[in-house]
């Protein structure tokens, strides 16, 4: 098996279907295999379980490949752990995160298939601009797969409370790209929740004492990774807080 994903163009493929799901296998193939071999490699592809039928969309497993083939290419090895285990929905449901749980976040709006919701819960908000962009860029992929925005909604503290106020960079993207914001004056959590659009949905909590802002303090939380249970309650405490 590993003979084969090292082959030919088995690793580009894989790569394609893993940022592009809906593409499925026969796309891919007309872009990277020649015409002779495509009988070949889709039989391969179905019998090593890298696609799923009959959408021939990419499987666990082959997500599951693409990330040894990143690791053996020099990709980032933490990167790629993080994404071994958000291929596995059960494994490692409650972890700690020690510090960077906004980067954390911001990385899974980027790396997400497609997006369903963002719920952003933050006293205050205001990322810095590589951080505001890479979200924005995360957002905007999910816009151009699936036809239309996710649904965002934001719970923060006024305006006027704002790191630079009315001139607040990420308050102003919220509000540009449509996203339900919410004021409340009083405001101290800071709660983050994410879903997928995927079937199975993927559906990821971060709750601590991070901000929504630049990164400033040494900060804890915990991550709720597909604990179904405990992202509805999240949910539920979320909007009680929407006005």
């Amino acid at each position: 098996m590993l003979r084969f994903i090292a082959s030919e163009a088995v690793p580009d493929i894989l790569r394609e279907l893993c940022e592009t799901p809906e593409l499925g296998l026969g796309k891919a193939l007309d872009s990277w295999a020649e015409p002779s071999r495509v009988p070949y490699l889709t039989e391969r592809f179905l019998r090593m379980n890298l696609v799923a039928a009959p959408e021939m969309q990419i499987s666990t497993r082959g997500r599951a490949c693409d990330c040894g083939v990143a690791v053996i290419e020099g990709s980032n090895v933490v990167d790629v752990i993080d994404r071994l285990r958000e291929i596995d929905p059960m494994s490692n449901r409650i972890s700690l995160v020690r510090e960077g749980m906004t980067s954390m976040f911001i990385r899974l709006v980027q790396r997400l298939d497609s997006i369903l919701r963002v719920m952003i819960c933050s006293p205050w908000v205001s990322l810095g601009r590589d951080r505001l962009h890479a979200f924005a860029s995360g957002i905007e992929r999910s816009r151009r797969q699936r036809g239309f925005m996710p649904e965002v909604t934001v719970v923060t503290r006024p305006t006027d409370d704002q790191p630079n106020g009315v001139a607040n960079e990420t308050l102003a993207y919220f509000r540009q790209m449509g996203a339900v914001v919410s004021y409340r004056p009083n405001l101290h959590s800071k709660l983050y929740i994410i879903e997928s659009a995927t079937k199975p949905p993927q559906r990821y909590a971060f709750v601590g004492s991070e901000n929504f802002t630049k990164v400033r303090y040494q900060e804890v939380g915990i991550r709720v990774s597909n604990d179904n249970q405990v992202i509805d309650d999240l949910m539920r405490y979320f909007l009680s807080l929407v006005e």
